[in-house]
């Protein structure tokens, strides 16, 4: 696994959380509000959940990642997406 500088894997990680991460968190809350449905599209799982459950899984829920406990802080201030993130958590 290739490591990034300190200072450049620091300062992208910051990047992420403070605005990928949170902008990327709003659009699937404004979904799931608009919606109001179990999961992203309905009541059923679909691909689009596999594929997000995916991305959860091995970041912000993977314990050995290791800055999970920060992502899922950022998490929580989405309640939407915490209730549907817990949902597939009991899926899987």
């Amino acid at each position: 696994m290739t490591k990034f500088p300190s200072d450049e894997y620091d300062e992208a990680f910051t990047n992420f959380i403070l605005k990928a991460f949170p902008d990327f968190l709003k659009k699937i809350e404004g979904t799931l509000k608009l919606k109001g449905h179990k999961y992203l599209l309905s009541n059923y799982m679909t691909l689009a959940d596999i594929y997000l459950a995916g991305l959860f899984f091995a970041f912000p829920y993977d314990e050995t990642e290791e800055h999970c406990h920060i992502m899922q802080s950022v998490v929580e201030k989405f309640p939407k997406v915490q209730q549907y993130v817990q949902t597939l958590l009991n899926e899987f």
